[in-house]
């Protein structure tokens, strides 16, 4: 039953990234996670450079997070404590340790190496600039 779970969490969090992603104005909003020279690059642009959001502060983004994942993971905790037959705080927590160094590792392999690597469409500029590039090496 827990794995059962954690494959159904697993399967939102992919459902959550695909949802989230896809055109430019959605890409926008990770753009500070990105390498500096794409950041360097979209900035460049005028037209993506308009769809920049301002950055938050590092305080704000820790306290955002802490409070965001607090709320959800003790909503999951009481949903399923039933359900998984969680009854002590230390099995409570081996589970859900497991289930977020899990949902890691399945953001690495699956969403990062093998959909995101693998998708057609990041940012429309980046895909032309790149295709640019490959033309102008071919020709020198």
């Amino acid at each position: 039953m827990e794995l059962l779970v954690a494959i159904i969490l697993y399967f939102l969090f992919f459902m959550m990234c695909y949802l989230g992603t896809g055109t430019d104005k959605k890409n926008m909003s990770s753009f500070h996670s990105y390498p500096d020279e794409v950041q360097k690059r979209v900035q460049e642009d005028i037209v993506l450079g308009s769809l920049i959001s301002k950055k938050s502060s590092m305080l704000i983004a820790i306290i955002s997070n802490v409070l965001m994942f607090t709320i959800v993971f003790s909503i999951i905790g009481i949903a399923l404590k039933d359900i998984l037959n969680i009854t002590e705080f230390q099995s409570a927590f081996i589970y859900f340790l497991i289930l977020g160094e899990g949902l890691n590792l399945f953001d690495l392999v699956v969403i990062d190496l093998l959909w995101w690597r693998h998708a057609k469409k990041k940012f429309v500029f980046l895909v032309f600039w790149k295709r640019k590039c490959i033309r102008i090496q071919r020709n020198i």
